[in-house]
């Protein structure tokens, strides 16, 4: 399974020991910012943030951002059900058709 940017931040961060608070200080940036980014509020941080949360984590920017080893993802198979029959569609068509008439 993949993770998201702010897994691999987490993960990176408390293997460092470091709190999100001193992370954010480090890097610049408010507690908040640094929690919206973790959990994913913030879709696109920008990237200088970004720059200096890997400096920090010791790490390269493709390092922190790209997922590693994630295989490709596997195509499922779909059976297709058939359409239902126009047969009924017709039937009921038909009779509108006769009753208006009459």
């Amino acid at each position: 399974m993949e993770l998201s940017l702010g897994e691999r931040i987490r993960i990176h961060r408390t293997r460092l020991g470091l709190s999100q608070t001193e992370l954010a200080s480090r890097v610049g940036i408010s507690k908040n910012t640094m929690n919206e980014i973790e959990c994913g509020g913030t879709a696109n941080p920008r990237w200088y943030t970004m720059v200096a949360i890997a400096a920090q984590l010791g790490l390269k920017l493709d390092e922190l951002v790209e997922p590693v080893n994630t295989p490709a993802p596997v195509p499922r198979k779909r059976t297709r059900k058939a359409a239902p029959v126009a047969s009924s569609l017709f039937v009921s068509d038909t009779i509108s058709r006769r009753a208006g008439e009459g």
